[in-house]
């Protein structure tokens, strides 16, 4: 299965056979478990632990940025997330943290390549 499918974002939006939520202020995500859980040890442990047993297990993400939780799941079934209007650099940088939170490795790769573009852009910092 090539890693950036065209049908994969269409079953997360459809929310079609999804078998896990995850909750983030007032919005509910259903996702899927295979994955999300496949690219962060976070959501795979959270998966595995004996409450989540249940058909249909939830996550809360309460402490997090729902913007930024967007982008975080739209990275799992994209490989990519939507740019940012405001503040660029500060929500990337928002983007890696959350992606060291959760443990999804190659999300914390594009959060530093998406900021160091707005960095060196802006010619305020340039990489060594």
């Amino acid at each position: 299965m090539p890693e950036n499918s065209d049908w994969l974002p269409l079953v997360y939006l459809s929310g079609a056979f999804s078998d896990l939520t995850i909750t983030c202020a007032t919005e509910r995500f259903q996702v899927h478990k295979v994955v999300v859980c496949s690219q962060s040890s976070f959501f795979n442990t959270a998966c595995s632990k004996p409450w989540a047993e249940s058909e249909h297990p939830t996550v809360d993400l309460a402490e997090d940025n729902v913007e930024i939780v967007k982008r975080m799941i739209e990275f799992c079934y994209r490989t990519d997330y939507a740019d940012f209007e405001v503040e660029k650099f500060t929500r990337h940088a928002e983007v890696y943290a959350i992606a060291v939170k959760y443990d999804i490795a190659k999300l914390r790769k594009k959060a530093m390549e998406s900021s160091g573009k707005q960095t060196t852009s802006a010619g305020t910092l340039r990489p060594s």
